[in-house]
């Protein structure tokens, strides 16, 4: 009783001396926060532009060939299969896929080869799959609540992203032997919501972005109504199938206003809007 009694001050003691080292790296003047990646603000100014069309969007995205290989693909996928013609021209493939959805596509893109590649791939890409969920559920719930769609894909999709920064800097502290023999996997299991909540504001806050979409994403995170969609977003990101999709936002259907027809329609278009992205 005695061993279990010291075993769990040594895990407590442990936990705090974890979370105070992480907490002074994040504080210090030295620390520098991920980049955002240039071309994905630019999609981001795109998108609140009212001057904005495919030709314009097109050229931001021939910015990039990584880009551009994977708007083809998605383009001339079978999710596009109504369309028979083949498009090999970027403006085209815009205007097939959409404004919205090619801003969507473009900047969850980015972001991910930006955050989600990396060391402990298996952990950034369920980080970058739980995203991913959670924009797509924060985006088809919005629009059956007529929200702006200029932020609300993106609350989702950087709701968590202090956790792929996180990974890193805990990386970089083990190469110092921070915490002694500690491996990653000891130190990611005390990491608590606070932490990785307190490195996404801080990334929400200085990463390069319009103002208008800053304000609207930091002021969003504390509003209760967008916090009861982000909640359920993020439930059916892992959700694997439409019978547990049904099951998740019928629980919250009524706290969030969404009737019988906006319910089906969800459940309908949560996993195609996912392979939508991820193809």
């Amino acid at each position: 009783m005695g061993s279990g009694a010291a075993n769990c001050e040594d895990d407590v003691g442990f936990r705090d001396a974890v979370l105070e080292t992480i907490e002074a790296v994040i504080t210090s003047e030295d620390f520098r926060l991920p980049a955002m990646p240039g071309l994905a603000s630019a999609f981001m100014e795109m998108n609140i532009n009212p001057n904005a069309d495919a030709g314009r969007v097109a050229d931001l995205i021939d910015h990039d060939r990584r880009l551009r290989t994977r708007l083809m693909r998605i383009a001339n996928s079978p999710i596009y299969r109504s369309h028979e013609r083949r498009v090999d021209d970027s403006q085209e493939a815009v205007a097939r896929i959409g404004l919205m959805e090619t801003h969507n596509f473009a900047v969850f893109n980015l972001i991910k080869w930006e955050m989600f590649v990396g060391t402990h791939r298996l952990l950034r890409v369920q980080l970058c799959r739980d995203a991913v969920g959670a924009a797509v559920g924060c985006e088809l719930i919005g629009k059956r609540l007529n929200m702006p769609p200029d932020h609300i894909f993106l609350l989702g999709l950087l709701f968590d992203i202090g956790r792929p920064a996180l990974i890193d800097i805990i990386d970089e502290l083990l190469k110092t032997r921070a915490f002694g023999r500690a491996r990653f996997e000891q130190v990611w299991q005390v990491v608590d919501d606070d932490l990785s909540d307190r490195l996404t504001r801080e990334i929400m806050t200085h990463w390069s972005m319009p103002n208008t979409i800053r304000e609207r994403l930091l002021e969003a995170r504390d509003a209760p109504e967008t916090r009861l969609i982000i909640e359920a977003a993020r439930q059916l990101a892992r959700a694997r199938d439409r019978h547990t999709i049904s099951q998740i936002i019928r629980l919250y259907a009524e706290d969030l206003g969404l009737n019988d027809a906006s319910l089906e329609w969800i459940v309908d278009q949560h996993p195609m809007a996912i392979q939508r992205l991820a193809a």
